[in-house]
This record gives structure tokens, C-alpha cells and sequence, in this order.
């Protein structure tokens, strides 16, 4: 009987897997590192539980047909090891979300160098990212047209349940913002600096380094799964800053938002097109001051606009980005382009 290996790097909805199970009729187990606690620590232990977790599922493999890596780095250090038994037999692999994050000079060439390499290995067959532009961009920078593919991501520890969820009531304490990949959190704080709205930021102590921080902005570091959902259900609204609009990031933070009915601000870019239009976010362009804070006066001066753009981000995240659907997706993956 054919069974699946699945390997994350931190605690997995249950309804995920699942949803695999149902679809395919094949039996999933976990292997997990849980690594979130350890984003605030230094970046090495980080890989250190990755390759952990790379060695167990190497151990593992000929118990199964497929293995499927949550965390790309993983799925690289199985395909190192991999390159020592050359001779051996391994099991259909899918490794997600691919994110390769492009670096300046010469170190930005050795870097490019040793992603490439990482992709190579016979042992892990395709690759999954969660923005159509990734895709497009991987498959011609590393030639994987025939080995990647995009489906949407869907945020894991969401109640199934709305009762946590709130569609915009009154003006809440704060506006929440939150996340560490590629934020561009100097010009999210300068735009409240000459207001009294509370700003509550969740992100890591490098991602604010050097940033002036007014009175009215809250830093809060080291706070992650259910609590950092929390944080967001309590909020007003949730603005997310992105840096670099061509890199594709704030999916996950988008969807959360979507999930729980919450007002968004988020910066235009590569990516957040797929998950929402304007119907259910207000967009920003980059690095624009006046961008976010013209959207925070109109989610806090019109009640409606606010709310209506809540409602429209909650159904399109029910109609095409849960959890369950994200299961589904990877299932006809897995059944069909990647031939289980």
C-alpha cells in the first residue's frame, strides 16, 4: 500500500492532512521539527533542526512512495545526503514552498550558485511555490519548468469556526501588522508617527533594527502560532508592509487576515494578486508613507468601506484558500502532474 511521508518544521493542521487522506485514500504520518520557537534564536540552530529532520525522513524513506517537505531547506539537506547513495532507490518527492531570496555582488552569485545546486539532486523530483510569478520567475532563472508548479498556500491553525472571527464593529485599541519575511517596516512606522492610532508590530528584533519607534507603535517579538492569531482576531485592521515588490511574500499574514474578517492594507507586489483584488484589500504601492497612511484614514473614517471590504476577503478566503483546499490541491498534484 502506498503511503506518504509528510515533514514540517512546525505543529500541522490536522485538517491538512486530512484532506490528503480523503483525496487520495492514502495514509499520511507526520514528521515534525518544530522549529518556530526558534526564529528569534541564531539562524544556524534553525538549520540545525532542519537537517535533523532531513536525516529522519532519510532514515524513513523506504517505507514510503511519496515524501512531501513543508520547509524547503529540509527537503535540500535530503537531497545533500542523498547524493552519497546514488545507488539507492528513493520515493517520489515534493518540496514546498520554494523561496529563493536573490542577494547583491559577488556573494549574491556564489549564493545563486549553491541554490541551483541544491535543486539538483535526483532524490527531490518536483517543487512547489505559492505565487504564480515565482513560478514563471524559478522556472526560467534554474530551467524547472517540468519540475514546479503553483498552488495556492492555505494558513494552517485557523478555527473552522467565525465565532473568533469579527467583521469591523468600532474602532479596536490597535492596528495590527505582523511577519518577517521581506516587511518593509521603516515606512509602516513612519507613516504613524504623526498620528495617535496604536500600531502593534509581531516581527523579529533584526526586522525593526535601527527604526525610530514613536509612542503610539508596540514592538512585540517571539510570539507565533496561536497567540500571534490573537493578536491579529483583536485588531482593527491589518496593514502588511512589503519591501521588495518584485519578491513574492505576505501570503500567509493575507490570508489570516482574510480568514478572521479583518480590514487590509497591504503594498502591491509579486504575488499578492493571486490571493486578492481591490474588492477585498486596499493596495498600496512600495515604500509609500502617504500609501498607508491614506488607507488607515479610510478604514477608520468610513465604517462601510471597511466592512465591506472584511466581508468580500472572508468569502474569497472560504471559497478558495482554506486549509482543507490547500490539501486538495497538493492531492491532484501529487495524483495528477506529479503522476502518484
Amino acid at each position: 500500500m502506498s503511503k506518504i511521508l509528510l515533514v514540517v518544521d512546525c505543529i500541522i493542521d490536522a485538517r491538512f492532512i486530512n484532506a490528503i487522506e480523503k483525496r487520495l485514500s492514502i495514509e499520511v504520518d507526520t514528521c515534525i521539527v518544530d522549529s518556530s520557537v526558534d526564529v528569534g534564536k541564531r539562524i544556524v540552530l534553525r538549520h540545525v533542526s532542519y537537517f535533523i529532520a532531513s536525516v529522519k525522513a532519510f532514515r524513513k524513506r523506504k517505507k514510503y512512495s511519496y515524501i512531501i517537505f513543508w520547509q524547503q531547506f529540509i527537503g535540500f539537506y535530503y537531497g545533500l545526503i542523498s547524493r552519497f547513495f546514488s545507488n539507492s532507490a528513493f520515493p517520489v518527492s515534493v518540496t514546498f514552498p520554494l523561496i529563493y531570496k536573490q542577494r547583491k555582488g559577488m556573494w549574491g552569485d556564489v549564493y545563486k550558485r549553491i541554490y541551483a545546486s541544491m535543486l539538483k539532486p535526483f532524490s527531490l523530483k518536483h517543487f512547489i511555490c505559492f505565487s504564480s510569478s515565482e513560478r514563471d520567475f524559478y522556472s526560467k532563472m534554474f530551467g524547472l519548468e517540468r519540475r514546479i508548479a503553483y498552488i495556492p498556500c492555505g494558513p494552517s491553525g485557523i478555527p473552522e469556526e467565525t465565532g473568533g472571527a469579527q467583521i469591523v464593529k468600532g474602532h479596536a485599541p490597535y492596528i495590527f501588522s505582523g511577519g518577517t519575511s521581506n516587511r518593509d517596516y521603516k515606512t509602516l512606522i513612519s507613516a504613524f508617527k504623526e498620528n495617535n492610532e496604536k500600531l502593534k508590530i509581531l516581527c523579529n528584533v533584526k526586522d525593526v533594527e535601527g527604526i525610530e519607534v514613536p509612542a503610539n507603535v508596540e514592538i512585540l517579538h517571539d510570539i507565533h502560532g496561536e497567540a500571534f492569531i490573537d493578536y491579529m482576531r483583536n485588531a482593527y485592521a491589518v496593514v502588511i508592509p512589503i519591501d521588495n515588490d518584485m519578491i513574492s511574500s505576505g501570503q500567509l499574514v493575507l490570508l489570516q487576515a482574510m480568514s478572521l474578517k479583518k480590514p487590509i492594507i497591504i503594498t502591491r507586489s509579486a504575488g499578492v494578486t493571486d490571493y486578492a483584488d481591490e474588492n477585498c484589500v486596499l493596495f498600496v504601492e512600495s515604500h509609500s508613507v502617504f500609501g498607508i497612511r491614506d488607507a488607515v484614514s479610510l478604514l477608520l473614517n468610513d465604517r462601510d468601506v471597511a466592512n465591506q471590504l472584511a466581508q468580500n476577503a472572508h468569502k474569497r478566503y472560504k471559497d478558495n484558500f482554506t486549509i482543507e483546499q490547500f490539501g486538495e490541491r497538493i492531492a491532484d498534484l501529487l495524483k495528477g502532474e506529479f503522476c502518484l
